[in-house]
């Protein structure tokens, strides 16, 4: 199947005004009607737990048409639900085959966007603090071995002018 849109014969994502504006390269609003209704009615849209959000079971995305290389032509529907319980955003996708001059629902899947974490502590929030306190770290652990190495050497310095010390001092005993 080779999935080619209308809006690829004339060009790129750079071309989007004019795909947009051209109701040529536009699914009819009887057919969005259409494929709205069989979504409503295949049972798979979530509603979510929140009675309160006005927007439950409303749904945004991209419809697509294309045509296979044997001059079949299916719409494609990637849409996103609201979010159905704390952090958990509902994906769907269909895939509808033109019979006649209709769409008809062949296949259809939901799956579920997680969004992890606490709240407003998202990556590029705590970053910066994640990075001055891993550069504090270094510097501490940095000072430490600096230090470390500082005083073994002061000890071993003071080890060996004892043991000088200690052989002049038996030299000395020796020679008298």
């Amino acid at each position: 199947m080779t999935s080619p849109n209308r809006t690829y014969h004339i060009g790129n994502v750079r071309d989007f005004p004019k795909i947009c504006n051209n109701p040529e390269f536009k699914v009819s609003k009887d057919i969005l009607l259409s494929i709205d209704k069989q979504i409503q009615e295949s049972k798979l849209i979530v509603k979510g737990e929140r009675v309160y959000y006005d927007t439950l079971g409303k749904l945004d995305g991209i419809v697509t048409e294309f045509v296979t290389g044997d001059n079949v032509k299916y719409l494609f529907a990637g849409l996103s639900g609201r979010e159905v319980s704390n952090d958990h955003y509902p994906q769907y996708e269909f895939l509808f085959v033109e019979k006649g001059d209709q769409y008809k629902l062949i296949k259809k899947q939901r799956f579920y966007r997680d969004i992890a974490g606490i709240e407003g502590l998202e990556y590029a929030n705590i970053a910066p603090f994640f990075s001055l306190l891993l550069t504090a770290i270094g510097l501490i652990g940095s000072i430490i071995i600096v230090i470390t190495n500082r005083t073994i050497g002061c000890v071993d310095r003071k080890r060996s002018v004892a043991e000088n010390v200690s052989a002049i001092s038996i030299q000395g005993e020796t020679t008298q």
